[in-house]
C-alpha cells in the first residue's frame, strides 16, 4: 500500500483537511484526511471516502463526510487531554435491609417454582424470555428487526428480506451467546468478557480483528447521550477492566447491588469498539443466573429512562439506577 498523492485542501471551521488516496493493487481507496498535533505528537484522522471515484462523485462525498471528520478531530482532543476516573463505589450499600430481603425471598421463591414446573413448561418461558431479551438489547443499539422478526428468525429459521445480513446476525449471536451464560461455570475474567464479545459481534464489525479484543490504541470511542468520555484504547482497558472485576468480586455489598455497579463500570469504561452494551446485558443476567436469580428483560422503551440513570451513577449516585433495576425485577417476578 502506498499513499499516491494529496489532491487538494478543504477547510472546515478552523480544521484544515486534505484528500488523500492510498493505492492498493489496481485500486484506489479515498480518504479525507487530518494531521493533528498535541504536545509534539502528531496523528493522523481519516473519513473513508470510496474506491476509484471520480471528481464529482468525490465533491459530494466530501462535503457528506467532512462534519464526521470533525467530530471525530473533536473527540480525539477531547479523549488526549482528559484524565479517566472511575467514579462508581463498590463500599456503600445502595439498597435497604428491606429491599435485599425481598431479592432474598425472591430467590427462594424463585428456585421453588423452578422444581415445581413442567419441564416443558419452564421450556416455553425460557423461550419467550429470549426472545424478548434478544429484541430489546438489540433494538436498544439501533437494529430495525422487529419482535415478531425477531420471533420468526429464532423459531422458524425465517430470515426478513427487509434487513440487512448484520442485523439478522446480531440477533442470532444474542442467542449464541445467551445459551453460552446459560452453562458457563467459570470464573468472571477477561477470557468469559472477550469469548462473549467474539460471540456478540460475530460477523457484524467491519474489521473482523475486533471481534472478542479489547480497544487498541486509536480505538477511542464515545458513548451517545452522555457527557462522559470512555478511556483512550491500548494497554489500560484490560487494566481498567481488571480493576472493575477485583472490586466486584472484593465487594461486601449483596448480589444485587453490585451486579448493577459492575454493570454501570463495565460501561464506563466502554471496553469494545461496538458490542458493550449488549455485553454488558448478558454479563449482568449471567451474575443473576449463577446466583440462582432470574434473569432480567431490558425493555428497549425504558432505554432512555435507563441511560439517564446510568449517566447519574457515572457521577457516583448509583442509587436511582438501582431503584430501577430492582422494581423491574420485583414487576417481572415478585408477585
Amino acid at each position: 500500500m502506498s499513499i499516491e498523492k494529496f489532491i487538494y485542501f478543504v477547510d472546515i471551521y478552523y480544521y484544515m483537511v486534505y484528500t488523500e488516496i492510498q493505492k492498493r493493487g489496481k485500486k484506489k481507496y479515498f480518504y479525507l484526511a487530518h494531521t493533528i498535533n498535541l504536545d509534539s505528537k502528531y496523528k493522523k484522522i481519516r473519513v473513508f471516502l470510496g474506491v476509484d471515484l471520480d471528481k464529482t462523485k468525490l465533491e459530494y462525498l466530501i462535503t457528506k463526510k467532512k462534519k464526521l471528520l470533525e467530530t471525530k478531530i473533536k473527540l480525539f482532543e477531547k479523549l488526549e487531554r482528559e484524565t479517566f476516573e472511575m467514579n462508581i463505589d463498590f463500599s456503600k450499600n445502595i439498597l435497604s435491609s428491606k429491599q435485599i430481603e425481598k431479592i432474598v425471598a425472591l430467590k427462594e421463591k424463585y428456585k421453588e417454582k423452578i422444581k415445581l414446573t413442567d419441564k416443558d413448561v419452564l421450556k416455553k418461558v425460557r423461550e419467550s424470555f429470549l426472545i424478548k431479551f434478544t429484541y430489546n438489547t438489540n433494538k436498544a443499539e439501533g437494529n430495525t428487526i422487529s419482535l415478531k422478526e425477531t420471533e420468526l428468525i429464532l423459531n422458524k429459521g425465517i430470515v426478513p428480506k427487509s434487513h440487512s445480513l448484520r442485523e439478522v446476525y446480531e440477533i442470532e449471536n444474542t442467542v449464541k451467546a445467551y445459551e453460552y451464560i446459560e452453562t458457563y461455570k467459570g470464573e468472571l475474567d477477561h477470557k468469559f468478557i472477550l469469548m462473549l464479545h467474539e460471540l456478540v459481534t460475530k460477523n457484524t464489525l467491519e474489521n473482523p480483528k475486533n471481534e472478542g479484543k479489547y480497544r487498541k490504541k486509536g480505538q477511542n470511542v464515545a458513548m451517545m447521550g452522555s457527557k462522559f468520555y470512555p478511556p483512550k484504547g491500548g494497554r489500560q482497558i484490560k487494566q481498567l477492566i481488571q480493576e472493575v472485576i477485583d472490586k466486584y468480586n472484593k465487594s461486601k455489598l449483596s448480589l444485587f447491588e453490585k451486579t448493577i455497579l459492575f454493570h454501570s463500570a463495565f460501561i464506563l469504561v466502554h471496553p469494545f469498539i461496538d458490542g458493550n452494551g449488549r455485553v454488558s446485558r448478558l454479563i449482568f443476567n449471567w451474575m443473576l443466573i449463577q446466583n440462582n436469580l432470574p434473569p432480567v428483560d431490558f425493555p428497549s422503551e425504558d432505554h432512555i429512562e435507563f441511560t439517564d440513570l446510568m449517566e447519574v451513577s457515572r457521577e457516583g449516585d448509583s442509587i436511582p439506577l438501582t431503584e430501577f433495576l430492582f422494581e423491574r425485577l420485583m414487576n417481572l417476578y415478585g408477585h
